[in-house]
């Protein structure tokens, strides 16, 4: 009873401990989206992007939980009402309504040493100049006990998540029009069990495809498919696909591609491939689509003078809490 005893009580020292460290985050929490408000003259409507590891995409449990605490201290400010970021109020919030402000917090953390260094953002939804950003650290040390992995489950390191997003470099820097992809968690996380939506929307009637990254690296078309299906998207229109999130975790990519003139789809086009910078290369060749041996001037479906765009984003799937 004694040896029992005094296990409870480590562990009893142990939980007040963590919850402790967890008060103490949130109070820094706190004090950063307080820094970021006391920087507004009036009240703005305000959404919440996603927390991701410096210069990535990747997005963890520490980024879920950042972006939960965040949108609780942001709600509970005088200065700030929270607007959700669904497909229903995407396009409204990226403009002034009734004359009140628009903007979004977004954040990036790095691991420096033994400590994460958060950053924090509030942007005009609009663009232009960025109003404010404020920053904290906590130890990584504490996270770890918290289990708030700061990498997804595929990603092994920092250097890895970096190297991951230099596959999309053959993606055109400038579109020729413009095309969103998006999700319904503002986070960019979903647990095991959800079900996820993702929209797409582009300003020019279009013909499109979508790839999808999954957490092995593997490359597959998505839409159309199959051969022949529909794939034309009228300006203007927000069109939308659902699906079930199951293991393996970790993050995965939707690539989005679009040509104001129809490109052809082969049954080549829906072989698994290795996801690398060929693999995109190709793929966005495939806007001006060659095959059958033919040059790519004999065969192509799309002329050199055809408007394109690309679109991407990513998401991380995390175990059922």
């Amino acid at each position: 009873m004694k040896i029992t005893g005094k296990i409870m009580a480590v562990v009893l020292a142990a939980a007040v401990c963590m919850n402790g460290f967890a008060e103490d985050m949130d109070a820094k929490i706190k004090k950063a989206v307080e820094d970021l408000m006391v920087r507004l003259n009036a009240p703005m409507e305000v959404s919440i992007g996603t927390i991701t590891l410096e210069e990535t995409a990747a997005l963890s449990a520490f980024s879920r939980y950042l972006h939960t605490k965040i949108n609780f201290f942001a709600v509970s400010h005088d200065m700030c009402k929270v607007m959700e970021n669904t497909s229903s109020t995407r396009s409204v919030s990226r403009v002034r309504l009734s004359g009140v402000q628009s903007g979004e917090i977004t954040g990036t953390y790095i691991k420096s040493g033994g400590t994460v260094e958060v950053m924090l953002y509030l942007k005009p939804r609009s663009g232009g100049a960025l109003i404010a950003s404020s920053s904290f650290s906590v130890p990584l040390s504490e996270l770890e006990k918290m289990e708030l992995p700061i990498l997804p489950a595929n990603t092994v390191t920092e250097t890895h998540a970096r190297q991951s997003e230099e596959i999309f470099a053959a993606l055109p820097e400038k579109n020729d029009f413009h095309v969103e992809v998006w999700m319904d968690s503002a986070s960019g996380t979903y647990y095991e069990g959800d079900i996820m939506t993702v929209y797409f929307s582009a300003d020019k009637n279009c013909y499109y495809k979508m790839y999808y990254i999954d957490t092995r690296g593997t490359m597959n078309l998505i839409y159309p498919t199959r051969q022949g299906a529909a794939n034309f998207l009228r300006a203007h229109d927000v069109k939308e696909m659902k699906f079930e999130c199951i293991p393996p975790y970790g993050s995965e990519t939707f690539l989005f591609m679009a040509s104001e003139e129809a490109f052809p789809v082969t049954a080549s086009d829906f072989a698994e491939t290795s996801a690398n910078s060929a693999a995109i290369a190709r793929a966005v060749r495939g806007l001006r689509y060659h095959d059958n041996g033919q040059s790519a001037a004999a065969s192509s479906a799309v002329s050199a003078a055809a408007s394109t765009a690309t679109a991407r984003f990513s998401y991380t799937l995390l175990p059922k809490k």
